[in-house]
């Protein structure tokens, strides 16, 4: 056995010593996790419309457009040169190339809606237009 030494007792030569730092890598760790899923989840949280704004009058000049009308209550009518149609959502793309007499890549569709019209019914109008290949859509703004 070995002695200890005068004045140490063995209590103290055997005590840790405590290190009162942070340990700040397991810390700077999840951080670097945290970035990289929200890196990966951030251009899939997106979603984008494609819309082309027409700019000055040309747009128009050559063709004339027809207007779906979206009430209150989420119906849908028609608006063009050779009248108004009342329609449904499934219908809808049927119908405006009737109404048109275009093909849908020819045809410039204007969309407005009542003032209390819901956003589900606006968009669902929006996808019916796009799954149905009319690209050329306009939104009507009324001003007070």
């Amino acid at each position: 056995m070995t002695a200890i030494p005068a004045g140490r007792s063995a209590a103290r030569r055997f005590a840790i010593n405590q290190n009162h730092d942070i340990n700040v890598t397991p810390f700077i760790d999840v951080m670097l996790v945290l970035l990289i899923v929200f890196i990966i989840a951030a251009p899939l949280a997106t979603t984008a419309i494609k819309l082309d704004i027409a700019a000055g009058t040309g747009l128009g000049a050559a063709r004339t457009p027809a207007s779906i009308l979206i009430d209150d209550r989420g119906a849908l009518s028609i608006r063009s040169s050779a009248g108004t149609v009342q329609t449904s959502l499934e219908r809808l793309g049927r119908d405006l190339a009737t109404t048109t007499r275009t093909d849908a890549a020819h045809s410039w569709v204007i969309i407005s809606g009542a003032p209390h019209t819901r956003y589900g019914a606006f968009m669902a109008v929006m996808d019916r237009l796009h799954a149905d290949g009319f690209t050329d859509v306009t939104l009507a703004a009324k001003t007070a």
